[in-house]
């Protein structure tokens, strides 16, 4: 199989138009915010380099209460965040490429010396570059923050924010699948939401009681319930096991190539 170059022009294109929609400006927007609050609103007290208070606002949390806070409240909280900018994300992004099969711009781009392969996988890049853009730059931004409050290195916000971009890159891809049979931006997004919020965690908590059925499916559908996992762990510094993304890898390629094919045979 010919190998396709990506258009470079094409995914700086795809890349400004996802980061100017509405979906990206308001997770931008939460993000800053979050960021202001982690400057401002949270005031850390260490003795050789351990926790002993944190001022949260108007609220102390003395040295009895700071572990608990680290282990449960904290990745409670930043999954929250998470969860929020992944349905922007999914919301903003999964309507792309139904709207690719209808742009009344792609006509002229087929004039262009470029071929649909290209087209397509040069505009999906530029969604993925969008949320590696947001994602790692907010895990970067937060691991500099913490790392100046506490006075050591602190890297697992980073690690977590690779921990999200793979997680979404296996959701876009099957996004791609899905737009390009349904054809419609709405369907798309609901079936994306459905498809990581509520059939991953049930295939998550299937695969830990043994469930037949749930082991059908993780061979086929996301596991992003387990995925999940892997930036749980990354935060709470405990062993982690990529065999969940590396399960779902394979069948994301595999749906990606498929609804690139579907693309190249479509009318347009």
């Amino acid at each position: 199989m010919r190998a396709v170059r990506i258009s470079w022009p094409t995914v700086r294109e795809s890349l400004d138009a996802t980061l100017m929609q509405p979906a990206f400006l308001l997770a931008a927007i939460l993000e800053v915010a979050f960021v202001v609050f982690l400057v401002f609103g949270i005031h850390i007290v260490t003795v050789e380099e351990v926790v002993v208070s944190l001022q949260i606002v108007n609220s102390v949390i003395d040295e009895t209460q700071v572990v608990q806070f680290l282990h449960f409240a904290l990745p409670s909280l930043t999954a929250i965040i998470l969860f929020t900018l992944m349905f922007l994300f999914l919301v903003g992004g999964s309507g792309i490429f139904p709207e690719l099969l209808s742009d009344p711009l792609l006509s002229v781009m087929l004039i262009k010396p470029l071929s649909r392969q290209q087209i397509f996988l040069s505009w999906f890049l530029g969604l993925f570059l969008a949320v590696c853009l947001h994602a790692l730059l907010l895990g970067l931004t937060v691991s500099l923050l913490l790392t100046l409050k506490l006075n050591w290195l602190v890297f697992t916000p980073l690690l977590g924010s690779l921990s999200f971009v793979m997680e979404f890159f296996v959701m876009s891809c099957w996004c791609a699948l899905f737009g390009m049979v349904l054809r419609q931006s709405a369907s798309v997004s609901i079936i994306a939401l459905i498809l990581y919020f509520v059939l991953g965690p049930l295939l998550a908590r299937g695969l830990e009681l043994g469930n037949a059925l749930a082991s059908v499916f993780s061979a086929v559908l996301p596991r992003t319930g387990e995925l999940h996992s892997i930036f749980k762990n990354l935060v709470l510094l405990k062993p982690v096991a990529f065999d969940p993304f590396l399960a779902s890898l394979i069948p994301a390629l595999l749906v990606l190539t498929i609804a690139v094919w579907i693309f190249c045979r479509s009318d347009l």
